[in-house]
Order: structure tokens, then sequence, then C-alpha cells
């Protein structure tokens, strides 16, 4: 009995020692399991992390672009008015000169959208044919002349067209009239029966040419 008795202590004794190596295991393996969590989310809280880095950062550079943005656009808006004034100033001519030459007024402005100025001539007669537009051009580029000797704003004093056949013979005396009132040169290539026959040529001619008399001799 004695020896029934001490067996059974030592079996209880190793049952006890096997239950708690059991229990230590798996409060290891649970142990574990919370450290890869553990792991997995501070992983996770890293990302994050450097996601909100990055946004933060991404929000400071678009302030910073905003800042940028709003004294440009403070800049042109500050230029507008110097604009106005300038083009007001320039059409003074523009429209002057074009009134002679056809009787009605070009005028200069602009449109402004959210990529750029852009410029435009506006006719009151709408659609302006070839010889109009030949004379446009001249109006316009004699009127910058008038408008930067208003402005002090050195300039060259002439101008030089082609293809004037277009135009007709009083809007030619008128730019030659014009051009002699604002101290300027006339540049026209033109052929020799183009010209009106009470234009004194020999008086405006610099170089003459023919078929005996080519350019370069060629």
């Amino acid at each position: 009995m004695i020896y029934l008795h001490n067996q059974i202590e030592q079996l209880s004794k190793e049952e006890k020692e096997i239950t708690i190596k059991l229990e230590k295991i798996g409060y290891i393996d649970e142990l574990e399991e919370i450290i890869k969590k553990l792991n997995d989310k501070y992983e996770q809280k890293g990302r994050y992390e450097e996601q909100l880095d990055q946004w933060e950062r991404s929000i400071e550079t678009l302030d910073s672009i905003e800042l940028e943005l709003k004294d440009i656009n403070n800049g042109i808006a500050s230029l507008d008015k110097s604009l106005d004034n300038r083009i007001k100033s320039f059409n003074k001519y523009f429209s002057k000169l074009s009134e002679r030459l056809y009787n009605e007024q070009f005028i200069l402005s602009y449109d402004r959208n959210e990529r750029a100025y852009q410029l435009k001539i506006s006719s009151i007669s709408g659609n302006l044919g070839t010889g109009k537009k030949k004379g446009q051009i001249a109006a316009f580029d004699f009127a910058y002349i008038q408008f930067c000797e208003e402005n002090e704003i050195p300039c060259l004093h002439f101008i030089l067209h082609d293809q004037i056949e277009n135009m007709h013979d009083n809007q030619l005396i008128t730019l030659s009239t014009i051009a002699n009132e604002t101290n300027s040169q006339l540049v026209l290539p033109v052929l020799l029966d183009k010209l009106p026959n009470n234009i004194d040529v020999k008086k405006y001619k610099v170089l003459s040419l023919s078929q005996e008399n080519k350019l370069f001799k060629v």
C-alpha cells in the first residue's frame, strides 16, 4: 500500500509539473502572438506617421504656393490700371490714324484669361479686307512711333511693308503724308505702275530695280 501511495504522489507531482509546463508553453505562445500584433501595430503606426508627415509637408508647400500666387495676382492687378492707361494713350494715335485712312476707328484692346493676356484689334465695320489689313498694320506701326515719342521710349522711326498693291491710292498718299508728319520712313518694295500717279517717286526712291538692273546683279 505504501508503495502504491508513493507512486500516486510521484505521478501527481509529475502531472503538476507537466501541467505547469503546458501552461507556461501556452502563455509563451500567447505572449508571442501579442508581441507580433504589437509589432504589426507599430509598423502600421510608422506608415501612418510617415503619410501624415508627407501630408503636412504638402500642405505647407501648398500654402507657400498659394501665397506666391496671391502675390502674383496682386502684382497683375496693380499693372492692369497701368496697362489700361498705356492702351488708352496708344489708341489716341491709333484711332486717329486709322480714321484718316478709312474714316473709321481701329481700337487696340485686350482679353485676359487664366493663362495670359491676348491683344486684339477691333473695327467698327467688322471684317477687314486685305487692303484694310495692310493699312491697319501701317497705322498701328505709325501710332506706336508716336506713342513711344510721347512716353520717351527709344524706337526706330521707320516701318517696312510689302504687298501694298491691295491698298488704294488715297491710302498710300495718306501714309506717305503720315510718314513725313511723324519724322519716319515708310519703306515699300513695290512695282512702279502700282504707285499713284500724283506721288513724286523720284523724291522718295532709294533703289530702283528692273530686268536689266537686278538685285545683286543676278
